[in-house]
């Protein structure tokens, strides 16, 4: 019957260790992608049949994006931070008002139906018996050894109005500090644990603790991490899921995450950035610099050409060819080392 108060020191952690079920809650932090994914596509589906539509029907007018933002709460849980846009489509497929049913509370309705409907099967841990040796975890043990993810009962959805309360420049301000967010009080856990032994010597809150040490014992479980990770959608990997992201208990997922079509991509963005700092740099060093068709500044590489000259070729990756020296250049008696 114990409640936190607002000033409760003890936030974000169980009132009763004893009773708060850990396996659980680090597999609903790894179910969390797969979970939002088959949301996605079921409020497709939803939209259209309320609109009357097929979903390729409903594709041709219309076209819903997302951005998504995880944040991870102190009690040791995913939550998440979505924004929906509905935009109409034009024949060639270009960005256009959306059409007046679609521009009211249908989207809304339809998303608080699927998101208090849709789950995702997935293996229960209560049906491995090493959660703790030591008893101070007990579960019981489920009789079909499944369980079904869903989304909790809190859900607020709130339309944006550009010059309103929910104003777009507020709603990514909002978002964005999410993405400096430590998932705990410090810097420990902002790296992977890498065995048992480590986690000992990191200075964590007992929630903290706990929930980590039970992602690497579900994870020693080599059933049902497979399991877990077919369920998830990971590919299998050299640690299973649980392990390779306990530090942040369970949770493999991109902390941010959009439609490709829903603003400019992530590429653009760092192409942006990548000029700047070459600009930047050869101002402060005293190189040269041009300008471009549109009249900005450029940079110039040691050939006089501009940054982004269709000419140049940009090698993204290394490969390792060997060490000690050619044979075939030392043929000719040059000496040279390589």
């Amino acid at each position: 019957t114990q409640r936190h108060s607002a000033d409760d020191k003890r936030l974000g952690e169980p009132i009763c260790p004893r009773c708060f079920d850990y396996g659980r809650a680090v597999v609903w932090n790894a179910m969390v992608p797969a979970l939002w994914k088959a949301t996605r596509d079921r409020l497709e589906s939803a939209v259209a049949s309320v609109a009357g539509l097929s979903v390729a029907g409903l594709r041709r007018q219309v076209r819903v994006s997302f951005v998504k933002v995880a944040e991870m709460q102190r009690r040791g849980l995913v939550h998440l931070h979505l924004v929906i846009r509905v935009d109409g489509r034009t024949a060639d497929g270009d960005r256009t008002a959306a059409p007046g049913w679609a521009a009211g509370d249908l989207v809304a309705d339809c998303l608080r139906a699927v998101v208090a409907s849709v789950a995702v099967d997935v293996p229960d841990p209560a049906s491995v018996a090493l959660l703790d040796p030591s008893g101070a975890l007990p579960v019981q043990a489920a009789a079909d050894g499944r369980w079904s993810v869903g989304w909790g009962a809190q859900v607020d959805i709130r339309r944006i109005r550009l010059g309103g309360e929910m104003d777009a420049v507020k709603v990514g301000n909002y978002l964005a500090k999410y993405l400096t967010k430590s998932v705990g009080d410090d810097d420990a856990l902002n790296a992977p644990v890498r065995s048992l032994g480590h986690l000992r010597r990191l200075r964590l809150r007992d929630h903290q603790r706990r929930l980590v040490e039970t992602c690497w014992r579900l994870g020693s479980d080599e059933a049902f991490s497979a399991a877990l990770d077919e369920a998830a959608g990971r590919a299998p990997g050299r640690l299973p899921g649980l392990i390779r992201w306990s530090h942040a208990h369970g949770f493999g997922g991109h902390w941010v995450g959009k439609s490709r079509r829903y603003s400019t991509t992530f590429g653009a963005v760092r192409a942006v950035r990548r000029r700047w700092a070459r600009v930047f740099s050869a101002a402060l060093s005293g190189r040269p610099f041009g300008t471009d068709d549109a009249g900005g500044f450029v940079a110039l590489d040691e050939f006089g050409r501009p940054d982004g000259d269709p000419a140049t070729v940009v090698v993204g990756q290394w490969r390792y060819a060997g060490r000690g020296r050619d044979r075939d250049s030392d043929a000719g008696g040059s000496g040279g080392g390589s």
